[in-house]
């Protein structure tokens, strides 16, 4: 048995060594024939048809002769010692060991910075309505408010620094997913483009309840006049654009031949642009009428047709980008911009909300809504009268807004939370602690007994109170209490004013309380989650969009260490705009590899 096993690792030994060999062999072939023809003798400088006359004659003979040898090479060359084939699985080792990491690293740092928010799509054949109410997956949703147009050519893509995200397709993919899957995706479907045609048209003309053929029928139609009103509106300004020029140029004409020719040219110039500007102006009407008739026709009944008509009597010229919009039941369709602050004692979070609410502010029209989704103990007084400030200025532009509290809005958390003309709290967050603290460890006994005294030099009588390394009075307590008073009283104030139901007296105490009890003490006005709120917003038809701000990352460090579309923490945003990240991670190197070093040591 030893025999055989030791015969058959000789053999594969030697089979391993034989297509090395080979391997080596092909090599030096290639390299001797590229040789061969890189030392070619140069053509001398003939005539073009000497030239191609010599394309056909026969190769010298060293040329002629190189098959021969080449041939002959294999068995001239020595065969490579075993340790070739070890080299040779040596390295591919190494190559898949480091290449297969590094092409994934790659392939992340490529994903991180290849993004395109402009991702807009339209199906072919098909307008807005086709889009908008086609059974296929891939859905248009409505006009992102934040995006003014698209960019002009040439012009290289603007960074993006908000994260937006439509939670009402999040939604409505739950209820698809669920339908899919109990009544068929073909069901799930239909039920999906019957709520957003009832949602958009509502029931008056039965449209959620047309066929597909029918409602194939109405993209397509869609398609075609807007085919039809682009081109005649192209003959149109080509038209108008005559008539100008040839207005101006007759006016010339006049002011330099005294007025002489003053109605010989202007008629006979402008006939032919106004029969142009005639003819267009009549293709586009014709266009708006064929598709209207289009959609009349597809209509259940006498009744809808009627119906049908009157609205569009009323709704005036059928608007080229968006031609169903006279039938739509929220032409003006409302916006719900949620926003997101779980703060810590720094209020740090600040930084972003203030861009978010700025963002909000551009973009929002009359009538659409905030939603804050609020999580915080509280913290330093400035931080979060901020913080709050940020929110007054949604309430000052007219945007009702809504305070969700999860889990805590208590001392500064409750500050912002009382701006929202609506405070929803879950049934066990906790809300209150209206009230003010400080506490400042104090030294200065430890000090003497080491022999160590702090001298500070001040210019005015309360400059410095309590501090760590002073000596504390009773006149610098007395002044700490008057001071952390006055801040209590501006913090009451400040409530009161924002919740005048509120009995500021009763509930600026300290306490907390939980759901029920805060909604007894009108610190919250419902007991609900945040995810009812969404859900109710959903059912109404409004928007809801999901808004954070997310600069893009500074360096491809920041990249890698920054979650996919979210923002630095501050401490570590300050150190990527400094450098210091980077230089962190550098001088982290060595210390790494000692690390790695000292494991792989037995």
């Amino acid at each position: 048995l030893a025999k055989v096993t030791a015969g058959s690792s000789i053999e594969s030994l030697a089979s391993t060594n034989r297509i090395s060999c080979a391997i080596m062999r092909a090599i030096v072939l290639a390299a001797i024939v590229s040789t061969s023809f890189a030392f070619a003798p140069p053509l001398r400088h003939t005539t073009r048809h000497a030239r191609s006359a010599t394309s056909v004659q026969a190769v010298p003979p060293w040329v002629a002769a190189v098959p021969s040898q080449l041939a002959q090479l294999p068995g001239l060359l020595p065969a490579p010692p075993p340790i070739v084939g070890d080299l040779a699985t040596y390295f591919a080792k190494t190559v898949i060991t480091w290449g297969v990491p590094a092409v994934a690293i790659v392939v992340v740092v490529s994903s991180i910075f290849d993004g395109d928010d402009d991702g807009d799509r339209r199906q072919a054949g098909g307008g807005d309505f086709g889009a908008e109410f086609a059974l296929d997956d891939a859905q248009d949703g409505p006009r992102n408010p934040f995006k003014k147009g698209r960019k002009a050519p040439n012009r290289p893509p603007a960074p993006t620094y908000l994260k937006v995200e439509r939670l009402n397709e999040r939604l409505e993919s739950f209820s698809y997913s669920l339908d899919a899957a109990t009544r068929g995706r073909y069901a799930a479907k239909k039920a999906r483009r019957q709520k957003r045609l009832a949602a958009a048209f509502g029931d008056e003309l039965g449209l959620a309840d047309l066929s597909d053929a029918a409602l194939e029928a109405v993209g397509k139609a869609e398609a075609e006049y807007l085919a039809a009103r682009a081109e005649h509106d192209a003959a149109g300004f080509r038209a108008r654009a005559a008539l100008r020029l040839a207005t101006g140029a007759t006016n010339a004409t006049n002011a330099t031949m005294g007025g002489k020719l003053k109605g010989m040219m202007g008629k006979g110039a402008n006939d032919g642009a106004l029969g142009d500007l005639e003819k267009a102006t009549r293709g586009a009407q014709e266009a708006e009428l064929a598709y209207l008739s289009a959609v009349a026709a597809v209509l259940p009944d006498d009744v809808a047709r009627r119906r049908f008509a009157t609205l569009a009597a009323q709704g005036g010229a059928v608007d080229p980008s968006a031609p169903l919009s006279f039938l739509r039941t929220n032409a003006t369709e409302k916006t719900a911009f949620v926003l997101d602050f779980n703060g810590d004692v720094q209020a740090s979070q600040t930084a972003n909300l203030r861009e978010e609410v700025t963002a909000v502010l551009g973009a929002a029209a009359p009538g659409d809504e905030v939603v804050l989704r609020l999580s915080t103990g509280g913290g330093t007084v400035t931080g979060y009268g901020l913080a709050a400030a940020q929110l007054l200025r949604l309430k000052e532009k007219g945007l009702h807004l809504t305070v969700c509290v999860e889990q805590v809005a208590a001392s500064g958390g409750y500050m912002m939370a009382c701006c929202g003309d609506r405070v929803v709290a879950s049934p066990f967050a906790i809300l209150g602690s209206i009230g003010v603290i400080t506490d400042i460890p104090n030294v200065y006994e430890r000090l003497q007994k080491e022999g160590i005294e702090f001298q500070t030099v001040t210019a005015g009588e309360f400059k410095r109170t309590v501090t760590p390394t002073k000596k504390v009075t009773k006149e610098d307590l007395a002044k700490t209490k008057k001071d952390i008073t006055e801040i209590f009283d501006l913090f009451k104030g400040f409530v009161g004013a924002q919740r005048p139901t509120l009995d500021i007296d009763a509930v600026a105490t300290g306490e907390t309380w939980f759901g029920q009890d805060a909604l007894d003490r009108n610190l919250c006005d419902e007991l609900k989650t945040f995810d009812d709120v969404k859900l109710e917003l959903f059912e109404r038809g409004v928007e809801v969009l999901s808004v954070a701000y997310a600069p893009p990352p500074a360096t491809p460090l920041d990249a890698l260490l920054q979650p996919a579309g979210s923002a630095l923490p501050s401490g570590l945003a300050a150190l990527a705009r400094d450098g210091r990240l980077a230089d962190l991670a550098k001088a982290a190197l060595p210390v790494l590899k000692d690390v790695a070093a000292a494991s792989e040591t037995p």
